[in-house]
């Protein structure tokens, strides 16, 4: 199923009314969608509304562009993982997050516990690399210094809220159903259709444990 026709399931109308405003291209063999509702999720994110002169309005570029590397990394964590299964992985950045698809085959419980945590892993990996390299940015290079802190702060962050309950119809909203390819989001996991009538809380990678 193309993942174009699974994100207007998932995140309605506002998406389609405008999904020719994309960005599309290829990485390491994945087709990936940028929507430009996550354009306006980073620079919210990125302070763009409180920008007030040039300095500003250049920081708030690099924020845009660490997230966007930021949550890209994630996501072809799990496309990766995902291909080792012979998936046929798909990725679109959303105003909501991340988004991978995962049609082409079915996963086993382990394979799905590690396809879930593969997101998580490559960004606190990109997190950990970017530590090691805070030590040699000169201390003159200012706007270096503030793209290699913007990005421990995005991966270290992101990456923990994946382990952090949130609601079970929650993820079923943004991960979609049994009938649809396997998606794993920004927040991981992968939802059943049963799942609707049981509002309780837990982690959505965890949660891969009793899948």
């Amino acid at each position: 199923m193309d993942v174009l026709a699974e994100s207007r399931r998932l995140t309605g109308t506002i998406y389609h009314e405008f999904e020719e405003k994309m960005i599309e291209f290829s990485l390491f063999g994945f087709p990936v969608r940028v929507h430009w509702s996550f354009w306006l999720l980073a620079f919210f994110l990125g302070g763009g509304f409180y920008a007030r002169d040039p300095d500003d309005w250049t920081r708030v570029l690099v924020a845009i562009g660490v997230i966007f590397v930021s949550i890209l990394v994630h996501e072809l964590g799990h496309a990766f993982a995902g291909r080792h299964y012979r998936a046929r992985p798909e990725i679109m950045l959303l105003g909501t997050g991340g988004l991978c698809s995962l049609p082409g085959t079915r996963f086993t419980r382990p394979q799905h516990i590690f396809v879930s945590f593969a997101g998580p892993l490559a960004g606190f990996a990109l997190a950990a690399l970017l530590y090691v390299a805070a030590g040699a940015v000169p201390h003159h290079q200012t706007l270096l210094r503030q793209a290699v802190a913007i990005g421990l702060f995005v991966n270290i962050v992101s990456n923990v809220l994946n382990l952090l309950p949130i609601s079970r119809s929650m993820a079923v909203r943004s991960c979609g159903t049994s009938s649809a390819p396997p998606m794993v989001n920004l927040y991981g996991g992968r939802a059943r259709r049963r799942e609707r009538s049981l509002p309780s809380w837990r982690s959505p990678t965890v949660s891969s444990l009793r899948a």
